[in-house]
């Protein structure tokens, strides 16, 4: 995981979307930003210039969307200003 602002910078093939979500390693379950170990200033960072779709992936949070999306917007911009805490110092929301 630390390594994927890097890999997100490579230029692909072809870039027509991307998803992003927190996540622990190893554990295979999307969680709410701030809950997981991406560190994500330097993948929005990264994302920098990229003019496609971003989704946001939240299967299990479904019934609560709305809140959740509100959460997710606000850390989404947290982040893009360098203001989250690292994700290895810390647990809960960012």
């Amino acid at each position: 995981m630390g390594l994927l602002h890097e890999r997100l910078r490579r230029p692909p093939l072809r870039k027509h979307h991307v998803q992003i979500e927190d996540m622990r390693r190893g554990v295979h379950e999307h969680l709410e930003f701030g809950e997981g170990e991406i560190d994500f200033v330097p993948v929005l960072a990264a994302l920098h210039g990229y003019s496609g779709l971003v989704a946001v992936e939240l299967a299990r949070h479904g019934h609560a969307a709305p809140q959740v999306a509100r959460r997710s917007i606000d850390f989404l911009r947290r982040a893009h200003e360098g203001r989250v805490a690292d994700p290895g110092r810390t647990a809960g929301r960012g």
